[in-house]
C-alpha cells in the first residue's frame, strides 16, 4: 500500500506499525478522523509538525513529515520525505487515482485581471471547473475561496469531484505564492494565459524580476501541444511572447486579437475584436479597457482550443458581473460600486475608467493593507485625489498594524498632490455609511479594497465582513 502510494516520490520509511486501509489526506489536524492521513505542511507563520500530536488523537494512521518527531506514536505509520509541500500534490494523485489527468487544465496568472479573465472561460465552455480567488464552482456545487490557488490536495479533490461531474476542463487562477508553494507542481496545462504584472506582492518576492520569474513557471508545465496567450500592452507579456514565439498575443493593436472600445457607459460598452480579418462587435456589462483585454484573452484561449460557436454577445450580456469586480448596486439613483482594486494599476484603471462614466461626482474609498507591500500605500492615495471628487480613507485587513497609522500613510499621498478633500474612517462598516450619505441622485460610489473578501483580518483573527452585505444594510435593501 505504501509503495503504491508514495510512487515516483523519494521518501524514508520512519516507522510501519498500521496495515489498514485509509480514508482520506488532510493538511488540517482538525479535519482528521479515524483512518486518516496526516501530511504535515510548513508554512510561512504556521508548522503542522506541531499538530502530529493532535492529529493522531483525532485517528491520523499515516503521519508524513519533513522534520524529525521526537514523540513516540503506537499504531501509526510514519513517513519522512524532503519537502511535505512539493509532493503534497502527487501524494494526493496518488491517492484519489489521478483525476487531474482525467481533464484538461487552463490555467491564469498575472497580478491583476486573473479572476474576471478565467471566470469567462468559464463561462465560455460550458463543460468547466472555476477555481479561483472568488471561489470554487463545480457544476452545481459551489465553495468559498481560502486562497487565490488552493492547496494542491485541495485541487485534486476538486478535480476528482469535477470529473465524477463529468466535466472536461478545469480553469484554475494561478498566483504566484500558489506556484512558489508547489500548489500546481504536479499538473500539466494544456493552456495557460498571461494578463499582465505590476507592483503587488513585493513584500514577498522582493523585486519585479523575481516576481515575474515565479510567474512565467507556469508555462514551463503547459504541455507542447498545449496553448499560451500573453497580453502584448504589457512589457512582462512580450517577454512572454520572446520565450514562446507560438504565443497568441492580445492588444489594442498589432496583436493576433485586437480591440477597440465603440462606446461605454456605466453598465455596459460596446467593442470591436478582430482576429484575422474576422469582426466581432460585442455588447458586455464589463466594462473599461482592462475588461476589453480580459474577454480577448477568454476568446483568444477557448478558439486555439478549438472551441467554436462561443454565443459570445449572449454570454457576455448575462454575466452582470463577477463577484466583487464592478459589482453594481442601486438605489435613489446613486450607483454603489464594489470592486476589489487594491494594487495601484487596478485602481488606477477602474478609477480611470468610472471617471469617464460619471455624469456627476465620484466618491471614492480606498484603503491600505497590512504587513503588505506598504510602498503603494501612498500611491494609492495619490491615483485616489487624481480621479476622485471625495476620498474616505478606511481599513483592510491590518493585520497585526495600527489601522490608523496604515490610513494616515494612504492620506500621505493625498496631501503630497495637494488634495483636501478627504477623512480617515477606519471602521469601514462606519466609512461605508458615511460615503454612502454623501452622494446624490446621480453620483456615483466606488468601494475598493475587499471586494468578493468575506472576513477582515484583525491581530490573528478572520472577523466576518462582506461588502456588498454592508452596503445593502447602509442602504436599507432587503439581503
Amino acid at each position: 500500500m505504501l509503495k503504491e502510494l508514495f510512487q515516483d516520490i523519494e521518501y524514508q520509511l520512519i516507522q510501519k506499525e498500521y496495515n489498514g486501509a485509509y480514508n482520506k489526506i488532510e493538511y488540517n489536524s482538525l479535519s482528521i478522523e479515524v483512518g486518516d492521513i496526516f501530511v504535515a505542511l510548513v508554512g510561512n507563520k504556521v508548522d503542522g509538525h506541531k499538530y502530529i500530536k493532535n492529529a493522531v488523537e483525532n485517528g491520523a494512521k499515516l503521519i508524513v513529515v519533513s522534520k524529525d518527531i521526537e514523540e513516540i506514536y503506537e499504531n501509526i505509520n510514519i513517513i519522512k520525505v524532503e519537502n511535505t509541500r512539493k509532493m503534497l500534490g502527487k501524494l494526493a494523485s496518488n491517492f484519489y487515482e489521478q483525476p487531474e489527468k482525467k481533464l484538461k487544465f487552463i490555467g491564469v496568472t498575472g497580478t491583476n485581471g486573473k479572476t474576471t479573465t478565467a471566470y469567462l472561460i468559464h463561462k465560455f465552455i460550458k463543460n468547466s471547473a472555476f477555481i479561483g480567488s472568488i471561489g470554487v464552482e463545480i457544476s452545481d456545487e459551489r465553495f468559498l475561496p481560502t486562497n487565490t490557488t488552493p492547496e494542491s490536495l485541495d485541487i485534486i479533490k476538486y478535480a476528482k469531484l469535477a470529473v465524477e461531474k463529468g466535466l472536461e476542463y478545469m480553469v484554475l487562477e494561478v498566483s504566484s505564492q500558489g506556484i512558489d508553494n508547489w500548489r500546481i507542481e504536479n499538473l500539466e496545462f494544456i493552456g495557460g494565459i498571461f494578463t499582465n504584472l505590476t507592483k503587488e506582492h513585493l513584500d514577498y518576492h522582493k523585486t519585479m524580476e523575481e516576481y515575474f520569474v515565479v510567474k512565467e513557471r507556469l508555462f514551463k508545465q503547459v504541455i507542447p501541444t498545449g496553448f499560451i496567450i500573453t497580453n502584448t500592452e504589457d512589457e512582462y507579456g512580450k517577454r512572454i511572447k520572446e520565450k514562446y514565439p507560438k504565443a497568441i498575443t492580445y492588444a489594442f493593436t498589432n496583436a493576433d486579437y485586437n480591440g477597440k472600445i465603440l462606446d461605454m457607459g456605466i453598465e455596459k460598452m460596446n467593442v470591436l475584436i478582430n482576429v484575422k480579418n474576422v469582426v466581432y462587435n460585442l455588447e458586455t456589462s464589463l466594462i473599461g479597457e482592462y475588461n476589453l483585454l480580459n474577454i480577448m484573452a477568454g476568446m483568444a484561449m477557448v478558439e486555439a482550443l478549438g472551441l467554436r460557436d462561443i454565443p459570445y454577445n449572449e454570454l457576455l450580456k448575462d454575466l452582470n458581473c463577477v463577484e466583487g469586480r464592478m459589482q453594481i448596486v442601486e438605489k435613489n439613483g446613486i450607483k454603489i460600486i464594489i470592486d476589489y482594486a487594491h494594487t495601484e494599476d487596478a485602481l488606477e484603471k477602474v478609477l480611470k475608467t468610472l471617471s469617464l462614466c460619471k455624469k456627476r461626482k465620484l466618491y471614492t474609498l480606498v484603503s491600505g493593507t497590512g504587513e503588505r507591500y506598504k510602498e503603494k500605500r501612498t500611491v494609492l492615495g495619490e491615483i485616489a485625489g487624481k480621479y476622485s471628487d471625495y476620498v474616505i480613507i478606511s481599513s483592510n485587513s491590518p493585520r497585526y498594524e495600527d489601522p490608523m497609522e496604515i490610513a494616515q500613510e494612504v492620506a500621505k499621498g493625498l496631501e503630497n498632490k495637494g488634495y483636501k478633500h478627504y477623512e480617515i474612517y477606519v471602521d469601514r462598516v462606519e466609512a461605508v455609511k458615511k460615503i454612502i450619505s454623501l452622494a446624490k441622485e446621480g453620483d456615483i460610489i466606488i468601494l475598493t479594497g475587499k471586494g468578493h473578501e468575506r472576513y477582515q483580518e484583525i491581530k490573528g483573527y478572520k472577523t466576518p465582513y462582506y461588502e456588498l452585505e454592508v452596503v445593502k444594510n447602509s442602504l436599507n435593501i432587503n439581503i
